[in-house]
């Protein structure tokens, strides 16, 4: 079980709790079905971009599967599926630690990097698009900040400033 969901275990007692619980896994059906469309093109499901995404953040470090885990909120079965499937698509790369070979180490291939660093810029492009077609202006236009990442401001319908920002430590 994920590490963030733990502190839920034997809190469903409530018929009210129960319903928010299937909201939510609705809600997660939804987004995932939404990055589907987004992801689909790519050959690559909501799953392994979560993972794609997890080991981005990681980089260049190579986290154990184990750790892995425990940033995503994914089942360990889940994982070991979408973790093959990443292998099989040359996207990702096990390993044993070197350290204690009981452990596996998974990482990036640059292949993987490509494409997740491609579908992050994209992903950002699209959230702007989708803000801006929902009434919100263009308040700052996507920029990069330096070995950081992508920036853009989005002002809304209320006058809210929101700011998106996607992690590329190759930003210039």
């Amino acid at each position: 079980m994920p590490e963030l969901l733990r502190p839920w275990v034997g809190q469903v007692t409530t018929p009210e709790a129960f319903v928010l619980l299937n909201q939510l896994g609705e809600i997660s059906r939804r987004v995932a079905a939404a990055y589907g469309q987004f992801l689909r093109p790519h050959g690559i499901d909501f799953s392994e971009y979560v993972l794609l995404w997890a080991l981005r953040l990681f980089d260049p470090r190579r986290p154990a599967i184990a750790e892995l885990r425990g940033r995503v909120v994914m089942s360990s079965g889940g994982v070991a599926l979408a973790v093959n499937r990443l292998e099989r698509k040359g996207l990702a790369r096990r390993r044993a630690a070197p350290s204690d070979r009981r452990s596996v180490l998974l990482a990036l291939t640059p292949k993987g990097r490509r494409l997740i660093d491609g579908l992050i810029a994209d992903d950002l492009d699209r959230h702007v698009e989708r803000g801006l077609g929902l009434g919100a202006a263009l308040a700052l236009p996507k920029m990069p900040v330096p070995g950081v990442g992508w920036l853009a401001y989005l002002k809304d319908t209320e006058g809210n400033v929101l700011g998106l920002m996607q992690a590329d430590p190759k930003a210039a």
